[in-house]
């Protein structure tokens, strides 16, 4: 009699899923608007814009990040540009910013790489700067000043096995894909057994090309350990996996998931 896998939890990092709300920041480049992934007002250098907004909104600086805000950005003369913050007039951003010793409204407090986006998300990340974009451009900023810039696009090479976050969807996925007979495995009955598959590695058809599989359980001297492995094994050599062309590199869209088998009897 074939078992089912039952499974208690599903974990997928890299990419992953549960987006936590955000308001998306705009950047205008030679006159076309982007998407920016990034919040270059979000910094851990204190500025007195941020004091201004939680005055504002009667928020401390964690709750304001929590809460979200919306700014808009430019980049004009190799310069990143803060052309507006919402809340406040467009006359005090530049007192305040000017105050603080700021060139205008360059963003010369920042330094790092800010990504700008365009197009369908094909990939939903935990966070909103992990989600991945049909075209991407990648700015390296220091203290505002522009250094370089990448610009990506990005597609799915192969449709196939994807965990994505639907509980209902990814437990008949995997239940699918690694059906497991547990009659076969009498020396682990009533013991619960750990998988975890990690640093996934496709071509771009789909097909596995590299892993690290790990069994997470009692005893692992037991013979039938070893025959586990094997098993598990041979489904993920047969699977498709969905795989995505990102940033210039072929992923897949789920590089790391653990679950358990609980051999049991019912």
């Amino acid at each position: 009699m074939r078992r089912t896998i039952i499974f208690t939890f599903i974990f997928v990092s890299v990419f992953s899923f549960n987006v936590a709300a955000q308001i998306d920041d705009i950047i205008h480049i030679d006159g076309v608007e982007w998407k920016l992934l990034d919040k270059p007002l979000n910094t851990n250098v204190k500025l007195d814009i941020q004091t201004f907004l939680c005055k504002e909104k009667d928020l401390d600086w964690y709750e304001l990040r929590q809460n979200g805000f919306i700014s808009s950005w430019s980049i004009k003369g190799e310069k990143l540009m803060l052309e507006s913050v919402e809340d406040i007039p467009q006359d005090t951003l530049i007192s305040i910013a000017e105050k603080e010793g700021f060139e205008s409204l360059v963003a010369s407090w920042f330094s790092g790489t800010i990504e700008a986006v365009q197009g369908s998300c094909i990939y939903q990340g935990r966070y909103i700067n992990q989600s991945r974009y049909e075209t991407e451009l990648h700015i390296i900023i220091a203290k505002g000043e522009v250094i370089d810039k990448y610009l990506y696009h990005n597609k799915v090479l192969a449709d196939g096995f994807a965990l994505t976050g639907n509980k209902e969807n990814d437990e008949k996925s995997l239940n699918e894909n690694f059906a497991i007979d547990f009659n076969n495995y009498s020396d682990l009955k009533g013991k619960r057994v750990g998988i975890e598959i990690s640093d996934i590695s496709v071509n771009p058809c789909g097909e596995l090309t590299d892993f690290k599989y790990r069994l997470i359980g009692a005893n692992m001297s037991n013979v039938q350990y070893s025959q586990l492995e094997e098993e598990i094994n041979k489904h993920l050599y047969n699977i498709t996996w969905k795989t995505m062309l990102i940033n210039g590199e072929v992923r897949p869209y789920t590089s790391h998931f653990v679950y358990p088998l609980n051999f049991k009897e019912y």
